[in-house]
């Protein structure tokens, strides 16, 4: 397989092609909160079906590594993945104009692990609620799943975890509300992966199909209440 120019193992699209599906999936979830807080949701959407692509460039042994053992080499390759990501995009022919918008899918994916409190990737602090999302999202997405070196997490502590330093960025009701949502949307987690993810065409439907079904979801949990 291959995605971006760059081929692609077994190990690579199931650690980064099905957890950026999940992710999009799950951040069309949040379409509503994003709109709420002044985001634009398609962004959102599309930079979480971008957002891990600069793992491509890892060693295979990066993705089953315990964190306790990784060197300061291993650790510059993982804190390097979103700008990787980003020279990636600019270096395929996709029409799309990734620099567009306030904030950009390239913003997005950059400080997609930043936090409010300044301990993120890159020490960024002033945090659009795109990337915001998207951080928590992918947090979510990352602790429910088992990985070589770690089991699952069950959903109450992974919803926790993924929202404990964006509590007083979100306000509490709302950070609580995040939580309550996570938890609803677990089912969605490892749909079947489409190997042409990635291709321009699909980008764009899977953007407007997510975000569909999103807003039925949310009318369904709307009408319920």
């Amino acid at each position: 397989m291959e995605l971006f120019g760059i081929k692609i193992n077994k190990l690579k699209e199931d650690q980064v092609v099905r957890h950026c599906q999940n992710t999009a999936v799950f951040a069309a979830y949040f379409y509503d909160l994003i709109e709420f807080k002044g985001g634009d949701p398609k962004y959102a959407v599309l930079a979480a079906e971008l957002h891990d692509i600069g793992k491509l460039k890892w060693k295979d042994r990066l993705f089953t590594t315990p964190y306790k053992i990784l060197t300061k080499e291993d650790w510059k390759s993982i804190y390097s993945h979103p700008g990787d990501g980003i020279e990636i995009l600019k270096n395929c022919n996709f029409n799309r104009n990734y620099k567009s918008g306030n904030p950009s899918v390239y913003d997005i994916i950059y400080l997609h692990h930043e936090r409010p409190d300044g301990k993120g990737y890159y020490r960024i602090t002033d945090i659009p609620i795109e990337a915001a999302m998207l951080h928590i999202v992918d947090i979510f997405n990352a602790c429910i799943v088992n990985r070589p070196y770690k089991g699952a997490m069950p959903i109450n502590v992974a919803a926790k975890q993924a929202t404990e330093f964006f509590g007083d960025y979100l306000g509490k009701e709302l950070a609580d509300g995040i939580e309550h949502r996570l938890r609803e949307i677990y089912p969605l987690k490892d749909k079947p992966v489409d190997r042409k993810l990635f291709s321009e065409r699909n980008i764009i439907l899977m953007e407007i199909k997510t975000i569909q079904d999103a807003k039925k979801s949310n009318d369904k949990i709307a009408m319920a209440k």
